[in-house]
């Protein structure tokens, strides 16, 4: 949402598209980010420490922490149901996303306000 016009035509052409059965796991916790996810279809389960955190559904995306972070997967993402995915390669999303410093500086803030209440949701369940 926060990239122009433009710059999100730019990467539609490069999308990968790719199904994953229910039950089975996107990617796993400790993985490399290789990659920024789009849910087109299915509904996912974002698992952090066993437990299931949030769901997403149909235009919701993740992968973005540890791409912005160069860090292995924060959590594991697995499907619920079948589900859909468009795949941005992390050096398509990263070149994307940090070549306008307005994009940069907003991404920043965002993955900082939500590593923040990560951080705050943790501190409550202990």
């Amino acid at each position: 949402r926060l990239l122009p016009v433009a710059a999100l035509e730019g990467l539609a052409l490069y999308l990968e598209h790719v199904r994953v059965e229910a039950g089975s796991d996107v990617f796993r916790v400790g993985d490399p980010g290789d990659g920024f996810y789009i849910i087109k279809s299915g509904e996912v389960a974002i698992i952090k420490q066993g437990r299931d955190v949030s769901r997403l559904g149909p235009g919701g995306s993740f992968g973005e922490i540890a791409l912005l972070r160069s860090i292995p997967r924060t959590a594991t993402v697995r499907a619920i149901e079948d589900a859909e995915f468009a795949i941005v390669s992390g050096p398509k999303f990263i070149a994307a996303v940090t070549g306008l410093s307005a994009t940069s500086t907003a991404v920043e803030q965002n993955m900082t306000n939500y590593l923040a209440k990560e951080l705050e949701d943790a501190s409550t369940r202990d």
